[in-house]
């Protein structure tokens, strides 16, 4: 069952148990083009701005991962890929 909720401020993130990383890091990018190409309405629609989103992946790593430890590699993998350009998807190393 995947799930999507909100992290706190402008992250999210998005659990997709039994998914292979590389599976992961696909969705993900379907994901950054679908919001880049879509335009975000303002002003009760009369105008739109271009959103773009920046992504961290990160996979289990055998039986040394916790769910905290994730998380904190796909924060960093995150903000790779904010320092990196922004509107990219970057995995964390496996």
């Amino acid at each position: 069952l995947d799930m999507a909720c909100r992290a706190g401020g402008e992250e999210f993130v998005v659990l997709m148990p039994e998914t292979e990383p590389y599976v992961a890091e696909v969705v993900a990018e379907r994901i950054r083009q679908r919001v880049e190409r879509i335009p975000f309405p303002i002003y009760d629609g009369k105008r739109s701005i271009a959103v773009t989103v920046s992504i961290g992946v990160a996979g289990f790593r055998g039986g040394q991962t916790t769910a905290e430890s994730m998380l904190k590699r796909a924060d960093e993998a995150l903000y790779r890929a904010k320092r990196e350009g922004r509107n990219r998807v970057i995995a964390a190393a496996a």
